[in-house]
């Protein structure tokens, strides 16, 4: 029982001290995104994304659906059909910090799409107006892959990071986003998904407690 106790400790100390550093990144680099900000470190990096040939966007186009609000509600039901009950709730908050986190950092600091920033942008998506930073399909995908880490497998967890990680991509190369918009979405989602692992704890340590056999003290024979 100890080891448990302990276990879920150590699960927590590391989610809340991934969450904070989140949280520091993203406010970090907010001061270099607001007002329209936009370096020329920051464009090169853009460009060389946004320029690569238009032939990647349909077979890119289905991965970076997983990064759309929808999979949210979905992701709830998949986990309520396999009766991962903490999973589900878990997915519910991070739909709800999303929702409310993501508009308080838009209307914080302020940054228009690459299509009014820049000129000769190849704009793949529907995404010319509103805000830029954070990318909310970047908080989906990367906050559901962080969130569902420590259900998977080391093969499975591979899968969820590089669907998350194609999205980011998708983003990048649709002409949706600048690389910070994508680097301040990572932040925001894998830090609400920490913040939700500290509250809930681990999985596997809930069920260990729950279905291990108690014991007493050994009493020494006479």
């Amino acid at each position: 029982m100890r080891e448990v106790i302990s276990d879920r400790r150590r699960f927590r100390l590391i989610s809340f001290s991934i969450a904070a550093a989140c949280g520091l990144l993203l406010w970090g680099i907010s001061p270099f995104v607001g007002g329209d900000r936009l370096s020329p470190t920051e464009t090169t990096v853009f460009r060389w994304f946004n320029d690569l040939p238009g032939f990647l966007y349909r077979p890119l186009w289905p991965f970076m659906q997983l990064g759309n609000f929808v999979v949210i509600p979905a992701a709830v039901v998949v986990a309520l059909l396999f009766r991962k009950w903490w999973l589900a709730a878990g997915i519910a908050a991070l739909g709800l910090g999303k929702l409310y986190l993501g508009r308080v950092v838009k209307t914080l600091v302020v940054r228009h799409r690459p299509e009014v920033l820049l000129s000769g942008v190849a704009a793949r998506d529907d995404s010319g107006v509103g805000q830029a930073f954070v990318s909310g399909h970047v908080v989906v995908a990367v906050g559901l892959a962080t969130l569902i880490h420590p259900y998977l497998s080391p093969r499975w967890r591979a899968v969820a990071w590089t669907l998350a990680g194609l999205v980011a991509f998708g983003r990048l190369y649709v002409g949706a986003h600048f690389p910070l918009d994508v680097v301040g979405g990572a932040a925001l989602g894998a830090g609400i998904a920490c913040v939700v692992h500290t509250v809930l704890g681990p999985p596997h340590a809930v069920r260990r407690e729950r279905t291990a056999p108690e014991t007493k003290d050994a009493v020494p024979e006479p």
